[in-house]
């Protein structure tokens, strides 16, 4: 055990040896600073070059990636509630992000492995089979975002209740299990997807108008 005092050279104090770090490039073996006049040293040194502290450590991690690792791995498993409540905070405050990271590898992880993509299809196929409503609005939706002209977002049976279920080209009723969205004024002619723009319609009905005829009179 070193005994003895040394006067620090930042304080100006003289205080115990073991207050000194040790230094094998000194003649004492010991800092000429106390251990806490360094901490404050580096403690300003830090914030006022903190790009390159954090250009040091990065590179560092780099070269030597495994300390690093098993360093992380120790810290988790000897604070794992601490690290678990920091990453529930992180994910409430950032949930957006969260479900756009899940899309993307997602759709990363089907397209690279068949098998996946296999049982995707099949399951989007069941689940249009069982929702067929649904799935209809979905791709009235994503259609019209494609083509920038969602100006708002309504469900179909919102617009068969409030047409009452009556065609707009023939006016009789349809099916409610069987009918379509139909665009007054066409999408592919500039009209939008949009309440005012859409109206109940019988499959055939539509079909036979395609992208022309009078239903936009109903808009004038």
């Amino acid at each position: 055990m070193e005994s003895g005092n040394k006067r620090c050279t930042g304080c100006g104090l003289e205080k115990a040896i073991t207050d000194f770090a040790r230094r094998s490039d000194r003649p004492c073996g010991r800092s000429s600073c106390c251990k806490k006049c360094q901490n404050i040293k580096s403690g300003a040194w830090q914030k006022n070059n903190r790009e390159r502290k954090s250009a040091y450590l990065k590179e560092y991690r780099r070269r030597n990636p495994q300390p690093h690792r098993d360093s992380e791995k120790r810290y988790r498993e000897q604070n794992a509630e601490k690290v678990l409540a920091q990453q529930r905070r992180w994910t409430q405050e950032n949930k957006e992000h969260v479900r756009a990271y899940h899309r993307k590898y997602q759709k990363l992880k089907v397209r690279s492995v068949p098998e996946l993509k296999a049982k995707q299809v099949a399951r989007t196929r069941e689940w249009n089979r069982r929702h067929p409503e649904k799935g209809l609005e979905y791709a009235i939706n994503r259609r019209a975002r494609l083509l920038s002209v969602l100006d708002e977002v309504f469900t179909r049976e919102e617009i068969y209740e409030r047409d009452r279920g009556k065609c707009h080209v023939c006016h009789q009723h349809a099916k409610p299990n069987n009918w379509h969205l139909d665009h007054l004024i066409p999408l592919s002619r500039g009209g939008r997807h949009a309440r005012r723009n859409v109206a109940v319609s019988h499959p055939r009905c539509n079909l036979q108008r395609r992208n022309t005829g009078p239903a936009q009179l109903r808009l004038m």
